[in-house]
């Protein structure tokens, strides 16, 4: 895998002053196009903003971005891709507050063209300026897909969400997207060994049609040469658990794919997820994009509003970050009695 020694795992926080809690960065992601990964972070943004925390949304989409359409906001700020191309001294200063008080945003790359794969020495500035935000809550809006750039701002958190609906395809690239950001992780800390990553390339290239490359099977084969990092790497996997959102429910009985999608993720990628959220289907949410009003201003009371809201109230309690998960049956009791 080109590059793989550019990854690293961070810390899901930022550092904060003594006294003050630190900032929760919250990398959103999803395995393709359409399932609603901006809406839900725009509207998220929002309602932690609401709830009395001081919130920075990124649009970190580089390449498409536009997370500003569905705050509401026109296309007029400077962003990331200014910054990169090195129009502006400072992050910070490209920064923009909204009209919704707590409520801040940092624009990607809309009015910058060919920003979609920015080397590595790019990605490292942007990631030592983002850790100089002050802020509660930084949401990070990442493009669709397994480009090299979404995995690796995904790994800014242990706990990283990843949107999806309940429609095949979907769920199937949204856990390919979990594979994928696995076998990255592995190989960026595998690079420690010349001979192992060496290894992992040719396990990368196997033929489709062999026996399925997994998790498993790649620490079994790094174990057969580096116990050491191997145990290193079990630990270091072990330490992830995607937080999964579920947008587009028209009935709690589609959480039913709950239990499977939690057996594919054990058994082919070593990680426990915790299904934290389940976003209502209502056509009214499809008016408030075509408005460029966000859902929570202008229908608060609608199904899909209130579910963002609940989300946000799970965030900002601490529990998204807490060792204890949610499971697939305590997210269908919360939905049922909706």
């Amino acid at each position: 895998m080109k590059n793989s020694a550019n990854f690293r795992p961070q810390s899901a926080k930022l550092p904060g002053k003594q006294g003050i809690p630190r900032a929760t960065v919250i990398p959103i992601a999803s395995g393709k196009g359409g399932v609603g990964k901006s809406v839900i972070t725009a509207n998220l943004a929002i309602a932690l903003a609401q709830l009395g925390h001081d919130t920075l949304a990124v649009d970190l989409d580089l390449g498409g971005s536009n997370l500003h359409s569905y705050l509401g906001l026109g296309n007029q700020h400077s962003g990331i891709g200014d910054f990169l191309k090195g129009r502006q001294k400072s992050l910070s200063e490209l920064i923009v507050h909204t009209k919704i008080p707590k409520l801040r945003f940092l624009a990607g790359d809309g009015r910058t063209p060919f920003m979609a794969n920015i080397p590595f020495q790019q990605r490292i500035l942007l990631l030592n300026e983002l850790q100089k935000v002050k802020a509660r809550f930084v949401l990070l809006d990442l493009g669709a897909g397994s480009t090299f750039n979404t995995l690796n701002f995904f790994g800014l958190s242990h706990h990283g969400m990843i949107v999806t609906t309940f429609e095949s395809p979907a769920i199937m690239n949204m856990l390919t997207f979990l594979k994928n950001f696995m076998f990255r992780l592995i190989s960026a800390v595998s690079k420690q060994n010349n001979d192992v990553f060496k290894e992992l390339i040719q396990e990368f290239r196997r033929p489709v049609n062999g026996i399925p490359v997994t998790v498993a099977s790649l620490l079994a084969r790094v174990a057969g040469q580096d116990e050491k990092l191997a145990r290193t790497l079990q630990q270091i996997c072990r330490s992830y658990s995607p937080r999964l959102v579920f947008n587009m429910a028209e009935n709690v009985t589609d959480l039913q794919i709950c239990p499977k999608i939690n057996q594919a993720l054990k058994e082919n990628m070593t990680l426990t997820p915790s299904f934290c959220g389940c976003i209502s289907y209502d056509n009214s949410i499809r008016r408030s994009v075509r408005q460029r009003i966000p859902i929570i201003l202008i229908r608060p009371d609608s199904p899909p509003a209130r579910d963002i809201i609940a989300l946000s109230r799970y965030i900002a309690s601490g529990r998204y970050n807490s060792p204890r998960i949610k499971t697939a049956k305590e997210l269908q009791s919360e939905v049922g009695r909706r």
